[in-house]
């Protein structure tokens, strides 16, 4: 009795041990395949992160060089802010609109929410042009306020500015979230 006692209790370790060993390895498998799958929805995620970045800071370049292209300084040179300055202005903030639609899909929240800042700041740039635009239309009629001038020049000015800051915040905030592996390890 002791043997077979014996010899059923090493035929159920064994059995116990080959259960475990099999529920050990399905276990390394499945963490292995769920590794791989995270892996590849991280490089999905940062290649299309990456192609929303960089079309946000093309837009970021087209509204840049669409401002500068009007060289309006010194103060009295409203006549650069004709209708088709202030359209080049417009389809450029379009253009931008709908790059940080992509990013705030996207992107972490300090990528988004730069972006988000420097969508606000083009618009009311492109809003200190559009009223530019209207006072030179208007001055072939009327002569313009000067302060009111001076107050949107100021604006666009500082517009002008602050999309060079944020563009810079912006692409040292892509950077990290670029190189975010997804691991929580620096």
């Amino acid at each position: 009795m002791d043997a077979g006692l014996a010899a059923v209790c090493g035929a159920l370790a064994g059995a116990v041990g080959a259960v475990g060993a099999a529920w050990a390895a399905s276990r390394a498998q499945w963490k292995s395949a769920r590794l791989t799958v995270r892996s590849e929805h991280l490089r999905q995620r940062h290649d299309k992160r990456a192609a929303h970045y960089k079309t946000l800071l093309s837009a970021i370049s087209d509204l840049q060089g669409a401002l500068n292209g009007g060289s309006y300084f010194p103060g009295s040179e409203l006549h650069r802010f004709t209708e088709e300055y202030c359209d080049a202005a417009e389809a450029c903030v379009k253009k931008l609109r709908d790059a940080v639609e992509d990013v705030a899909l996207f992107g972490p929240r300090e990528p988004r929410d730069l972006a988000v800042r420097i969508l606000r700041t083009a618009e009311i740039t492109m809003w200190a042009v559009f009223d530019l635009g209207a006072i030179n239309s208007a001055s072939e009629v009327t002569y313009p306020e000067p302060e009111v001038v001076e107050r949107s020049v100021a604006t666009v000015r500082r517009g002008k500015d602050r999309l060079s800051e944020l563009l810079d915040a912006f692409s040292e905030s892509a950077r990290v979230a670029l190189d975010d592996d997804g691991t929580g390890m620096p």
